[in-house]
């Protein structure tokens, strides 16, 4: 009998980015920055390739209106969040986390 699940992994970064891009006190295994409005870098301490890597994000509320989020794979080791607020680009806090599959096969 095949075993269903063939995968395995681990987180390999994740934190809270403040709205200047700092990542904040307890985030690993990444460098973040802002590099312009809603726009941020995650730097990976590793590569993880984008056929192998899920990044999560969850943002919270400016001004009460629902932040949406758009992820970039640009490299290998850079990740790229843009944030929006109805639409339009914003600075926000936001918590990510970086999730490294490797096939089993």
């Amino acid at each position: 009998m095949t075993n269903p699940s063939k995968f395995q992994g681990g987180i390999i970064a994740g934190g809270s980015v403040d709205p200047a891009g700092a990542l904040l006190a307890g985030g690993v295994g990444a460098i973040t920055a802002r590099t312009g409005l809603g726009v941020y870098t995650i730097t990976l301490n590793e590569e993880c390739p984008a056929g192998e890597c899920l990044l999560f994000v969850a943002s919270g509320l400016l001004g009460g209106a629902d932040i949406t989020a758009s992820i970039s794979h640009v490299s290998n080791t850079v990740k790229t969040v843009e944030l929006f607020d109805a639409g339009v680009a914003a600075d926000a806090r936001f918590d990510f986390m970086i999730i490294r599959l490797f096939d089993g096969y």
